[in-house]
């Protein structure tokens, strides 16, 4: 399962959702260079370097968030692994901002991304049918290939 949870728009919203992934800064979230970000005091300076491209226009987006939970992925660690692949072939390659947290409290293990979607050379996202088709199948083929 790869599905578009929210998006975000404006550091509040952004914080706030933050908040909740990290569980309050209880969970380390982690970048697209392998960096950490271990308290919510991280995530507030980590939103004002975003901040610097968000969309004074109402209607554009700053941030997408994705669920990833494939059913066939039961170990946290395998999920983590598959997620960090996904990403760095998906946005990091395309110099897209993101940071992403692994949820283990609930039955099927799975996978919170926060993703800027503006690179700092003002190329943006358009999630539609075909783009979020497309993130589907990158994200089989990855795992397929890492766990067949």
């Amino acid at each position: 399962l790869l599905k578009i949870s929210s998006f975000g728009k404006g550091r509040d919203v952004i914080l706030h959702h933050l908040k909740y992934i990290s569980r309050e800064g209880r969970l380390s979230l982690e970048d697209e260079t392998g960096a950490k970000i271990n308290s919510l005091v991280e995530c507030k300076r980590l939103i004002e370097e975003w901040s610097v491209d968000f969309s004074e226009k109402k209607r554009l987006r700053d941030t997408m968030h994705l669920l990833i939970s494939p059913s066939s992925i039961q170990c946290a660690e395998t999920l983590t692994q598959a997620t960090r692949h996904f990403l760095a072939s998906e946005f990091k390659a395309n110099q897209y901002r993101y940071l992403f947290v692994t949820h283990l409290d609930t039955k099927q293990p799975h996978t919170h991304v926060v993703i800027k979607m503006m690179t700092s050379s003002d190329k943006r996202i358009t999630p539609d049918k075909d783009y979020m088709y497309g993130l589907k199948y990158q994200l089989a083929q990855i795992c397929q290939s890492l766990f067949a």
